[in-house]
């Protein structure tokens, strides 16, 4: 039976973290390992780490300064015994048969990675589903869309030799968009569970929702895992790749973090002119991209008024002055 290492960065969710853990000790699966990863944790995490870990022997509790979760993870991942490797955020919580499932369907398919479906649970209850579709599963040499599937570190099954060389990059915001790309890229075969076995919990605090300049370490994400997934020998000078990573940045550059910064409370004109500068840094022919092209009547409006820098207008038609 192959063993499972469940890597938890921890920091300051008391709040939330007896639901994560109990998910954990639950599962119908039981050759697992719980690294609990307190990341310096300020608040009581810690008091509710030691109480699972005197109670339950597969439960281990590690403390480190204060690192980010690129850290936690890659402190886990020195720790792990595991034949595979699943990351869980503390905040969320996972199906009981979760780990029994994904296992199952590594094994049938002997596959270095198995993806399952996710939903989003948001405070005060409403849950959304976020199913990765289109999914085929298969060799990403040979099916070279299986690397550009969700980029969630968090709704995957992990072979612990995806991570002999590789770890997640510290310090940089969106380490899973700089990282996972990679990782799938590297897997021999990557397969699916058509379930939604992982629960991820929308906090108003997390960084998505924060301003901070930070946000545009997206640019640098994607420009990383472009970066190494072109230097290898099966991707090298794959034109194909070159066009996926350039509707990355319209996708995560200037769609999602436009849509992030006009939901910004204050200096909203100050960062969507910098989202403008250093996305046609990154890709100066953006706006010709074929997603613009092929985006409904509004979104191209949109687009238009971003190009043009006419900021005032963009957010008085879309009623965030």
């Amino acid at each position: 039976m192959a063993k499972v290492s469940i890597i938890v960065p921890i920091y300051n969710v008391e709040k939330y973290l007896r639901k994560c853990l109990d998910s954990l000790v639950n599962q119908s699966y039981k050759d697992i390992e719980i690294l609990c990863i307190n990341d310096g944790s300020k608040d009581n995490s810690q008091t509710i780490v030691d109480e699972y870990a005197n109670k339950y022997q597969n439960v281990k509790s590690y403390i480190k300064e204060n690192g980010g979760l690129s850290d936690a993870r890659n402190y886990g991942i020195d720790k792990a015994t595991g034949d595979y490797y699943m990351f869980v955020d503390s905040d969320d919580y996972i199906e009981n048969d979760a780990i029994e499932l994904l296992v199952n369907q590594a094994t049938t398919d002997n596959a270095d990675v198995v993806v399952c479906n996710l939903d989003y649970v948001y405070e005060g209850g409403f849950v959304k589903q976020n199913e990765v579709s289109f999914f085929k599963k298969g060799n990403p040499k040979e099916n070279n869309d299986l690397i550009f599937i969700a980029n969630s570190a968090c709704d995957k099954l992990f072979s612990k030799k995806l991570f002999v060389d590789y770890r997640f990059p510290k310090g940089m915001w969106y380490e899973d968009l700089g990282s996972i790309p990679t990782i799938l890229a590297s897997a021999n075969y990557i397969s699916k569970v058509d379930k939604v076995l992982y629960h991820y919990f929308q906090r108003s605090g997390s960084i998505v929702h924060r301003i901070d300049e930070r946000i545009f370490d997206i640019y640098k994400a994607i420009d990383k895992v472009k970066k190494e997934i072109l230097s290898m020998s099966f991707y090298k000078d794959s034109k194909y790749i070159e066009e996926k990573f350039n509707d990355y940045y319209i996708i995560h550059g200037a769609n999602l973090t436009t849509l992030r910064i006009v939901d910004y409370k204050s200096e909203k004109i100050k960062y969507l002119n910098k989202n403008l500068e250093i996305l046609e840094s990154y890709y100066p022919s953006w706006y010709k991209n074929h997603l613009i092209k092929e985006m409904g009547f509004k979104k191209r409006i949109f687009f238009y008024l971003f190009k043009r820098k006419k900021f005032k207008l963009l957010l008085f038609l879309l009623g965030k002055r």
